[in-house]
C-alpha cells in the first residue's frame, strides 16, 4: 500500500510537472510579440505593478492582453498561493527577462499586504534600467479597454500627471519622517492602498512629486460634481431624459456588450472581470483588444489632456477649467 501511494504521488508529480511545462510554453506563445509594434511604442514605455494570488488561467490571458516587449512588468504574488500558481509564476518570470516576480508572505484584501506588494513593484520600477514614462498598478483581475499603443497615446496627453481618485485624506500625517513615517500610519488601518496615492500625489507643498496637485482643493470639485449629478437626476425624474441621465444597462454576458459598451469607454482598463463569472465578457474584451492591438484604427487622445489635473498642472485655475466636473 505505501509502495502504491509512492508512485502515486510521483506520477501526480510527474503530470504536474507536464502541465507547468505545457501551460508556460503555451504563455510564451500568447504574447508572441518580439519587438515594438511601433516607434512609437518603443519610444514611451510603460511600467506596470500585479498583485496576483489565484486562477492562473486568468492571470496568464490577462497578461498576454498587456504584454509589449518595451514595458516593464513586477508581479507581486501572495505568498499563500498554491504552490502550482507560484511555480507557474517564477517560470513566466525566468521566460521574460522584462517581467519581475516578487512575492510577498500575505495579500489580502484590504490588508497592509497590499501596501507592501504594491510599493516593493513601485521600487523596483524605481531602480529599474527601464527608461518607462508611466506606471499602472494592477489586480489579478483586470482587462485592458485600451491598446498599449492607445494607452501611449493617452499617458502623453496626461503630460505627467498622476491619474487617481481623489478620496478624504490627511495632510498632518506626512509630517516628521513624511512617506516613511505615513507608511508606518497605514499599517493596521482598513483599505490602506486606497489611501495612499491619493495622499502621497495630493500634498504637492510637503511632497513635491512631479504630477501631484493639492487634493484639497480639487475635493472641493468632488462635491460640485455629486451634487451637480444628484440635481440632474432629480429634474430627471418626471422626465422624458430619465433614461439619458441614467445611462444604459447591459448584461454582463452579452457577446456584443464590448462593442456596445465596453470599447467606448473613456476608461483604460476594466477591474473585476471574473474569468470563471463573466466569462463571455473577458474573452469578448480581449479578442477586441487584440484585434485593434493588430489592426490600429484612429485614435485622438486629445481629450484627455481636458481632465481637470492635467489642465491643473498646464497653469489652467480651478474656475477656468474646461470640464471642472471630470474628476474621480
Amino acid at each position: 500500500m505505501a509502495s502504491s501511494r509512492v508512485i502515486s504521488m510521483r506520477s501526480l508529480s510527474t503530470r504536474i510537472g507536464h502541465m507547468i511545462i505545457i501551460i508556460t510554453r503555451v504563455f510564451y506563445w500568447m504574447l508572441m510579440t518580439e519587438r515594438p509594434l511601433s516607434r512609437e511604442e518603443a519610444d514611451f514605455p510603460l511600467a506596470y505593478g500585479l498583485v496576483v494570488y489565484k486562477n492562473i488561467m486568468q492571470v496568464l490571458h490577462m497578461l498576454s492582453a498587456f504584454y509589449q516587449p518595451q514595458n516593464l512588468y513586477c508581479i507581486a504574488m501572495d505568498g499563500h498561493a498554491n504552490e502550482t500558481f507560484k511555480t507557474l509564476m517564477r517560470n513566466v518570470g525566468g521566460c521574460f527577462s522584462n517581467i519581475h516576480i516578487i512575492e510577498i508572505p500575505r495579500i489580502g484584501w484590504g490588508e497592509y499586504g497590499i501596501v507592501t506588494a504594491v510599493w516593493s513593484c513601485l521600487k523596483y520600477a524605481a531602480a529599474s534600467q527601464n527608461q518607462w514614462k508611466y506606471y499602472q498598478y494592477l489586480s489579478g483581475v483586470d482587462v485592458p479597454l485600451k491598446t498599449n499603443l492607445e494607452m501611449v497615446r493617452i499617458f502623453k496627453a496626461l503630460n505627467g500627471s498622476m491619474n487617481m481618485e481623489f478620496i478624504e485624506f490627511q495632510p498632518g500625517r506626512l509630517n516628521g519622517r513624511k512617506v516613511a513615517k505615513y507608511l508606518r500610519f497605514l499599517n493596521g488601518t482598513s483599505i490602506p492602498d486606497e489611501a495612499l496615492w491619493a495622499t502621497l500625489g495630493g500634498n504637492p507643498k510637503v511632497l513635491p512629486y512631479r504630477g501631484s496637485i493639492p487634493s484639497s482643493d480639487f475635493l472641493g470639485l468632488k462635491r460640485a460634481a455629486a451634487e451637480a449629478h444628484q440635481r440632474l437626476l432629480r429634474e430627471a425624474e418626471n422626465s422624458s431624459e430619465k433614461a439619458h441621465i441614467r445611462g444604459e444597462f447591459y448584461p454582463t454576458a452579452s457577446f456584443d456588450t464590448p462593442n456596445r459598451y465596453y470599447v467606448s469607454r473613456p476608461e483604460l482598463v476594466a477591474h473585476k472581470l471574473y474569468i470563471d463569472y463573466e466569462p463571455a465578457t473577458f474573452f469578448c474584451l480581449l479578442k477586441e483588444h487584440q484585434k485593434r492591438t493588430y489592426l490600429p484604427r484612429p485614435f485622438n487622445a486629445s481629450r484627455y489632456s481636458e481632465l481637470p489635473q492635467v489642465e491643473y498642472l498646464r497653469g489652467v485655475p480651478l474656475d477656468k477649467l474646461t470640464h471642472p466636473y471630470f474628476i474621480n
